[in-house]
């Protein structure tokens, strides 16, 4: 999985499960939400913002053979399915650790 569609996604799922919980416990007055100050295209404002932190290996895999390869992924432990097949490969893996501030959608 390349490392942009694994934020996207789980930048996604974030969304939809707040919202979904927002909308599941609104009747009950709950609401999963954490309010602080945010700017905003140059605007401070109070909105409900969260870090969310990533801590990922990332790894780059090199054909020896053809020189091709470069590719920026998300390391994966294990391979699955497929057929076996003999290749020469270099393979560099780093940690890469950032955070993203996350601004929840306004409570409906």
């Amino acid at each position: 999985m390349e490392v942009r569609e694994f934020i996207q996604q789980t930048i996604s799922q974030i969304l939809d499960s707040v919202d979904d919980l927002n909308t599941t416990y609104a009747e009950k007055g709950a609401a999963v939400a954490s309010l602080g100050d945010y700017n905003y295209k140059g605007t401070w404002r109070k909105n409900y913002v969260t870090d969310v932190d990533f801590d990922i290996a990332l790894e780059v895999v090199t054909d020896k053979e053809s020189g091709k390869g470069g590719k920026i992924s998300i390391a994966s432990v294990l391979s699955a399915g497929g057929e076996a097949t003999k290749k020469t490969q270099n393979q560099s893996v780093s940690k890469v650790h950032f955070t993203l501030p996350l601004m929840f959608p306004p409570l409906k």
